[in-house]
């Protein structure tokens, strides 16, 4: 799917896909997140900053695009360890923005015809773009994973390469080391798979670990992005009840004496946000805020076909 078969949503092998999907688990595991709690609080300052800016100018906010930004900034800096700062640069984030939409919109398209992605990676871009403008902008983005430049795509496969240069251990060899969540602050993602001991050698050439990261951006951004959108749209919809009753819990509870709470002291608000593993009330993990948010805003509808042994799809 949009030309990363390498990556671990085009995946077909079931056997090799759990190993991929083994390798990035520990590095978005709830242990490897909670240290970056405070890289997420400044981009959300960031973001009330440029939310304040755009009060005072009385101008629109485009939803999608801004809840796009963060996502899209947390994210490569959680993961790659350098911001795209899309908060700062409203064009790049609108650029991005329908990127992502054409890559959303195609993925069903060339999932069902596999030759499509190939074919147009071998087509001059300039007749593309006049034909098939989505489908131009897919290609230009996967190729340009190759360059240097400053949207975040572009700076992936000369990350790979400077993680393959600097690994301490040999990047053509299994790793015999764990995936340990705590060192999530000082790795990456590149680095965290050259480590990883379910990934063979040719799983860590640098055209692969690329690809990885590219699904990553994209899948990450844009599914948080989309609840987000879609929760604040039915926050300001619902002001009256919903979110009075969320700024009441969240006062009561958490006072104004210190605006960067803990995950681990907003898992604690009944409403806000339930631990759904610690607890066993179905209907008050029903009633939960974050718990009815995730149903209306679906991802991308489209089946993942794996195949196991000789045994067909599953």
């Amino acid at each position: 799917m949009t030309g990363t078969p390498d990556g671990i949503f085009g995946t077909i092998s079931h056997h090799v896909h759990r190993k991929r999907r083994a390798a990035l688990g520990p590095f978005y595991s709830k242990a490897a997140v909670i240290p970056a709690e405070d890289v997420l609080y400044d981009k959300l300052d960031k973001l009330c900053q440029l939310l304040k800016k755009k009060a005072v100018e009385n101008s629109v906010v485009e939803l999608r695009q801004t809840s796009l930004a963060l996502t899209t900034d947390a994210l490569s800096h959680h993961t790659f360890h350098q911001s795209s700062d899309l908060l700062s640069n409203e064009q790049a984030a609108a650029e991005w923005l329908r990127t992502v939409k054409a890559i959303a919109g195609l993925t069903p398209l060339v999932k069902q015809y596999t030759w499509i992605i190939p074919l147009a990676l071998k087509l001059p871009l300039a007749p593309l773009r006049a034909i098939v403008p989505d489908l131009a902008r897919i290609v230009a983005l996967r190729k340009i994973t190759r360059l240097i430049g400053d949207i975040p795509p572009q700076k992936l496969y000369k990350q790979a390469g400077q993680a393959i240069r600097h690994s301490p251990i040999d990047p053509t060899a299994q790793s015999s080391q764990s995936d340990p969540a705590s060192s999530v602050t000082r790795r990456n993602l590149f680095q965290c798979l050259l480590e990883s001991k379910h990934l063979s050698s040719m799983e860590k050439k640098r055209d692969r670990i690329t690809q990885e990261a590219f699904v990553v951006l994209v899948a990450g951004s844009e599914t948080t992005a989309r609840m987000l959108t879609s929760t604040i749209y039915h926050l300001l919809a619902n002001s009256k009840t919903a979110l009075a009753r969320l700024k009441e819990e969240l006062a009561s509870e958490l006072g104004d004496t210190n605006p960067r709470v803990s995950v681990k002291e907003l898992e604690q608000l009944p409403w806000l946000l339930f631990d759904t593993v610690r607890e066993r009330d179905i209907d008050a993990v029903r009633d939960c805020f974050i718990s009815e948010c995730c149903p209306q805003s679906p991802g991308v509808r489209v089946k993942v076909v794996k195949v196991k042994g000789m045994g067909g799809s599953e």
